[in-house]
């Protein structure tokens, strides 16, 4: 399944782990989100977690172009990766694996593998603001993402940052 960043903008979701765990194949598991935030959760409060064919975090690889991201968690404990850290404006598309990944990877993609591609060729800068209000007070939404990039013969350069919030129900 390939989820492109102008098809995840269409249907309103603007955050990392919001994309993937909406997705169908992580849709009918139960996914470590901001909702969890009073409980203790591997990666510590405020983690956000993919969980494919639900067997949990630890068995969903995620890859961030191609490579294996960098061991996530707190206080001395490998966890899964947190989708927080990766911007959206920063993502071109995110490519989810479920069918003979644990063969390539190893154990940890038992459930699958999900490689999030970043954009390489953007030349200029992007800003975009999206806000949510319910009809009742509480749980608003608000998300500013801004990028800029800089392309050339010899690379490019990529700068991008998300400030995102969610009120209290």
């Amino acid at each position: 399944q390939v989820i492109t960043s102008e098809e995840s903008t269409l249907a309103g979701m603007v955050d990392t782990a919001e994309i993937l765990q909406g997705s169908t194949i992580a849709a009918t598991s139960g996914q470590i989100n901001n909702y969890f935030t009073g409980y203790v959760t591997t990666g510590g409060p405020g983690a956000n977690t993919i969980s494919l064919r639900g067997l949990g975090a630890q068995r969903t690889l995620v890859l961030l172009n191609g490579r294996r991201a960098g061991p996530a968690g707190v206080r001395g404990t490998v966890g899964p990766t947190d989708l927080n850290v990766i911007p959206n404006s920063l993502i071109e598309r995110v490519e989810i694996l479920t069918d003979g990944a644990s063969s390539i990877y190893g154990s940890d993609a038992v459930a699958g593998v999900v490689n999030i591609i970043t954009r390489t060729n953007r030349d200029g800068g992007e800003m975009s603001a999206h806000v949510m209000v319910p009809f009742e007070s509480g749980g608003e939404e608000y998300n500013i993402s801004a990028s800029h990039g800089w392309t050339n013969d010899r690379g490019y350069i990529s700068i991008s940052a998300d400030y995102f919030k969610r009120e209290a129900l």
